[in-house]
């Protein structure tokens, strides 16, 4: 978790770039994400038969945070493929 804040702030600029920045991010936001859908198939159970209530709280959490890290993520790619764009030589 610890690690994954850090490179949450490093991709937001608020320090700087970890190695691997755009990689690791992608990990990280496919894993919130994954955990996050699991609220479905809970809810599901939670229907059928009593089912803690902390589970589905955990998953809500989780989908907020895969969110947030998605358009963080997004952003991220959008600005440095803008930026080596720009940076880059034109070709005839």
């Amino acid at each position: 978790m610890a690690c994954s804040g850090l490179y949450a702030l490093s991709g937001a600029g608020k320090i700087r770039p970890l190695p691997l920045l755009r990689a690791v991010l992608s990990v990280v936001t496919a894993i919130y994400l994954m955990r996050g859908l699991l609220i479905i198939s809970e809810t599901v159970v939670s229907l059928r038969r009593p089912y803690p209530f902390r589970l589905l709280l955990f998953s809500a959490t989780a989908l907020c945070v895969g969110l947030a890290h998605l358009v963080g993520t997004a952003r991220l790619y959008r600005t440095s493929c803008a930026h080596q764009a720009r940076s880059s030589p034109p070709t005839v």
